[in-house]
């Protein structure tokens, strides 16, 4: 019976993927888009995936995950506080989120072209116009050390970090995403700004 499920279940997926209409498209900067319309809730869904995660991060470990968490702290023309109040006031949420081989900065908002239109504005300040300051990196670093001491008192999380190690030896999968005391006492902010310039932006 369980097999019959499972068979129904992929059956069902297939199909679905089978009516997904995806278009693509380059843009004139060379950045490649996927869109996918759907006629249900009045959403906008957006994600810009970036080739900048923590298997680049070097000696560096948590370089990655520190820029990914100053993203929306501060820009050009507004400060954090601003920013956030901005993405509440019109109902939309920001994210950014740093993996093992991709960053991922993510908008989501109603369709409405008013509302869109700012939010969007927001969103493209945020990526396009970032200005980090040290007492946001110092905040965010108390955060990440808190997170490190956290995990050096999880058996789960010894564990998968001695499964990754014993794997992937040297490999830049090996290390956490979140970096070590040591590596995240030495990424400063003139390091942070130099990959912002160098490799953060680049697109996959």
């Amino acid at each position: 019976m369980r097999f019959l499920f499972l068979f129904l279940f992929l059956l069902l997926v297939s199909s679905a993927q089978a009516k997904l209409d995806i278009q693509h498209w380059m843009t004139p900067e060379g950045a490649k888009v996927l869109f996918v319309q759907t006629n249900g809730l009045p959403i906008l869904d957006v994600s810009l995936n970036f080739d900048a995660a923590s298997s680049r991060d070097g000696e560096q470990y948590g370089l990655a995950s520190l820029t990914s968490d100053l993203l929306g702290t501060a820009t050009k023309y507004h400060n954090e506080e601003q920013i956030i109040n901005a993405f509440e006031s019109l109902g939309a949420q920001f994210s950014s989120n740093s993996l093992k081989d991709i960053l991922i900065v993510s908008l989501r908002t109603l369709s409405r072209k008013p509302i869109l239109r700012k939010a969007l504005n927001i969103f493209t300040e945020v990526i396009a116009q970032p200005n980090f300051k040290q007492k946001y990196l110092t905040h965010v670093r108390r955060q990440t050390l808190q997170s490190i001491r956290a995990g050096e008192q999880s058996p789960s999380n010894i564990a998968s970090i001695a499964f990754n190690k014993a794997v992937f030896g040297d490999h830049p999968y090996a290390h956490q995403t979140i970096g070590t005391q040591d590596s995240i006492a030495q990424n400063d902010m003139a390091t942070i700004r130099l990959i912002i310039k160098s490799f953060l932006w680049r697109k996959i």
